[in-house]
């Protein structure tokens, strides 16, 4: 899959159109769509910039990419192929549902 590199500012982002803050990630097209691109092993670094700057105005969406970011990066070193898409999307949407703001760095 390419990477969703569209240049459509106007694009709303799923359910919030206007308000940011009740998107809900996991059903926002163009979230999904920049998500996808940094799932894709020859994204370069480049475009995941271009990719992330996408989702600069909608916190929630930014969150979510860069929760991919890391389990890419955190996981990539170590495998030599990609889990399946359906595997993916689980541990996508576990990591989502997580509430970060709440955690404070003594809890670890």
């Amino acid at each position: 899959m390419e990477p969703n590199l569209s240049s459509d500012a106007n694009m709303n982002f799923g359910a919030a159109a206007g308000d940011p803050s009740s998107c809900q990630p996991l059903q926002c097209d163009k979230a999904m769509g920049c998500i996808d691109g940094a799932r894709n092993p020859s994204t370069t670094q480049l475009e995941m910039g271009q990719l992330r700057g996408q989702l600069q105005d909608c916190t929630p969406c930014l969150q979510a990419f860069d929760m991919e970011l890391k389990l890419r990066t955190t996981m990539s070193p170590s495998m030599s192929e990609l889990p399946s898409p359906d595997f993916r999307m689980r541990i996508t949407e576990t990591l989502a549902s997580v509430d970060l703001s709440q955690l404070d760095i003594t809890d670890f």
